[in-house]
């Protein structure tokens, strides 16, 4: 990562120089560069006005296809990092029309990302652990993710039912999603999932089943202490965008799968303070969340109340 990022900071000077000799060329530098590169070193909100630049130079350009990753990428960064979901998707709403009026394959990657944001603001269909709503149906895009040969999409779609599966407590399917998440991801290693987010929830989910399913703790604690080591890997590079993910994985296998109440509490409480230094506001709201109910379950409920 340290050499990827620094050849990524020289493209990105060499572009100030010679911008005007790359023509439709700039906006694919930006997307990979800030996509694949910055968002493992430098904080996800800081590579929003950059992305946004390059898609602007993509619609001046012409580059419909550099506009189009532009636009997929930043549509997930948004999702990772918005604190406010409402604008952030309009904004996705903005990109979604112009993939609709190229019919553009950048689509199927980005319409289960509006309507993660739709179903989280409270607008979603009857099932919010389904991506089936406003703007796409789960089993449609899956089929046609499926006939179209497009494993990417199928990953992605995955990556988000295993999310929302989590959210809303269907810890039973989220942990049945597990392992064809973790097949899927291993035949396509180069993904920047990082901005999905599915290393986290997969070791979340996988910590609640370890507690649930006595049975397989050693199978559950094995990939929660995977995620653990993934995590700690984007750390060292990126304290800001993966140190509270990384505090609040702990603090779930600590309380669930090894009973650490003290070590728990810390590591709930580091996680919190982290997510709200760093700006992350979903996931600060998600690491009160949890502690709310490790709290309860343990009888601290007055804590559990602040």
């Amino acid at each position: 990562i340290d050499e990827g990022y620094r050849f990524g900071r020289l493209a990105l000077n060499l572009l100030e120089r010679f911008q005007n000799n790359l023509g439709a060329r700039l906006p694919h530098i930006f997307a990979l560069v800030y996509t694949y590169i910055s968002c493992n070193v430098d904080p996800l909100q800081s590579l929003l006005p950059e992305l946004r630049h390059g898609y602007d130079i993509a619609l001046r350009s012409g580059c419909i296809e550099g506009s189009m990753t532009i636009g997929r990428r930043t549509s997930s960064i948004l999702l990772a990092c918005a604190n406010d979901l409402k604008s952030a998707a309009e904004e996705v709403k903005g990109y979604v029309l112009h993939m609709e009026k190229h019919n553009h394959i950048t689509l199927k990657f980005t319409l289960p990302v509006l309507q993660m944001m739709l179903i989280l603001m409270g607008d979603g269909g009857e099932d919010p652990t389904r991506l089936t709503g406003e703007v796409m149906d789960e089993d449609s895009a899956l089929e046609e993710a499926a006939t179209g040969d497009c494993a990417l999409a199928i990953i992605d779609i995955n990556a988000i039912r295993l999310k929302l599966m989590y959210l809303f407590g269907k810890y039973e399917e989220a942990g049945g999603l597990v392992t064809a998440v973790i097949s899927l991801k291993k035949q396509w290693p180069i993904r920047s999932d990082i901005i999905f987010d599915e290393d986290i929830y997969i070791g979340l989910i996988s910590a609640v089943m370890g507690h649930l399913r006595p049975p397989e703790l050693d199978q559950w604690t094995e990939i929660a202490e995977d995620m653990v080591k993934t995590l700690e890997r984007q750390s060292k590079y990126s304290q800001w965008n993966f140190l509270h993910k990384l505090r609040l994985l702990e603090a779930e296998i600590a309380y669930f799968l090894r009973g650490d109440k003290t070590t728990a509490t810390r590591c709930y409480a580091e996680a919190i303070e982290l997510a709200s230094k760093h700006k992350f506001k979903f996931d600060h709201a998600l690491a009160l969340e949890r502690m709310s109910v490790f709290c309860s379950e343990t009888g601290e409920a007055v804590l559990a109340r602040d």
